[in-house]
């Protein structure tokens, strides 16, 4: 009965034993842990407020500033977005789309003022460029386009006229 005792108790002394040394073996690791956790979502945290903050920008750019500036913030909140795991494929597109369409509006309303003005070379960048911004949109108007460089082409023919008038 004696080392039965004893056979039972050095099995329950081994078994409680191990497991106050697997114990004391898992503290010392649960802070290094929590602060991995903790910087994990440290991490996180800071990739939403990127993601967010280049969302603002995006939108504020798209209202104050230019084509190319506006191209920028779109992929930099792309980026930002994706690495915060919250990018919306439908959403960069329809930005992407509205870029396009000031884009397209601005050139239309230069391309204007740059034949009233009579300045034939930056009608036809405004020209050029709205060609390719509208086709990219798909808002391309045919019609309207060849109004636009049969103008050009008659300011340009005047001004030619105005500048050498013994040549016709």
């Amino acid at each position: 009965m004696k080392k039965l005792f004893l056979t039972g108790f050095t099995t329950l002394f081994l078994v409680c034993g191990s497991m106050v040394n697997l114990h004391a073996q898992e503290a010392p690791q649960a802070p290094a842990e929590k602060k991995q956790i903790d910087q994990k979502k440290a991490h996180k945290r800071m990739l939403n407020r990127a993601a967010a903050n280049s969302l603002w920008r995006l939108k504020r750019s798209m209202e104050k500033d230019g084509f190319y500036a506006s191209m920028v913030a779109l992929n930099i909140w792309r980026s930002t977005a994706r690495d915060a795991g919250k990018f919306d494929q439908q959403q960069y597109d329809e930005f992407m789309r509205q870029i396009y369409a000031k884009s397209v509006d601005n050139n239309l309303r230069w391309l204007d003022n740059f034949i009233t003005e009579e300045n034939d070379v930056d009608a036809g960048t405004c020209l050029r460029i709205y060609e390719i911004h509208a086709k990219e949109i798909g808002v391309f108007d045919e019609a309207r386009y060849e109004e636009m460089q049969q103008r050009l082409k008659t300011l340009k023919e005047n001004k030619q006229d105005a500048v050498d008038p013994t040549e016709k």
